[in-house]
Order: structure tokens, then sequence, then C-alpha cells
């Protein structure tokens, strides 16, 4: 915001082309959502600009340009560990899964050598 820091015209030409963007999605999907994603979306929406108005009312009249800067950077850290950790939840247990599957592999090449292709016993006699 250059209300925040003077001299950031490149960047918030860059943020506010993106906000644009994240606006054309968001109104073709509230046009074509069923009326409950409607409300419930516009519900949100109304809520994040509500937020970002009261974020923007307060850095402006509560701190000097210094203060100001670190105020909505540290709310711009907290935003973005949110948003970019939240996929962590997800990867750890995928995480997890690949190491106990590479270990069951290895597991399953060490005994398939040790133990060499000779016998070839069927673990399950079927008497069918």
């Amino acid at each position: 915001m250059p209300i925040v820091s003077p001299g950031i015209i490149p960047v918030a030409t860059v943020n506010s082309i993106g906000a644009v963007f994240q606006l054309t999605y968001l109104t073709i999907f509230i046009i074509n959502a069923d009326k409950a994603k409607q409300v419930k979306m516009l519900g949100l929406l109304l809520a994040v600009f509500a937020i970002f108005g009261i974020i923007a009312f307060a850095s402006v009249k509560l701190f000097q340009p210094p203060n100001r800067q670190i105020f909505v950077g540290y709310l711009s850290v907290i935003s973005l560990i949110s948003m970019f950790a939240s996929p962590l939840f997800v990867i750890v247990p995928n995480g997890i899964g690949t190491g106990l599957g590479i270990i069951q592999l290895v597991m399953y090449y060490y005994y398939s050598n040790a133990h060499g292709r000779g016998s070839r016993e069927p673990l399950l006699v079927s008497y069918v």
C-alpha cells in the first residue's frame, strides 16, 4: 500500500493487477455459483475487505512510517506463513508415507535377493 510506505509504486502496481485478476475470478465464481455459495462467498469477500480496511486505517492512524512498515510487514508475514505453510499439513503425512514406502521397497529388495530365487513356493496354497 502506498499509504504505508511511499515510493513503492511498482510493487503496488503488480499487487493491484493481481487483485484485479482475483476479483475477476471471484466475480465469475459468484455469478455461476448456487445461491448458498453466493451468499457465503459474498460474506467472505466483505469480511476480507473489512479486515483490509481495518488494517489500513489502524496502520495510518496508530503508527508513523517506520513503525507502520513493521506493523504491516509482520501482518503480511503471518498471512503468508499461514497460506504457504498450510499445504505442509498435507505434505508431511505424504512425506512420511513416501519414506515408509521407500523403506518397504528396500526391505523387499534385500530379502528377495538374500533368499535367492530358488524357492518359488506360493505363500498360500489354493485347494480349489
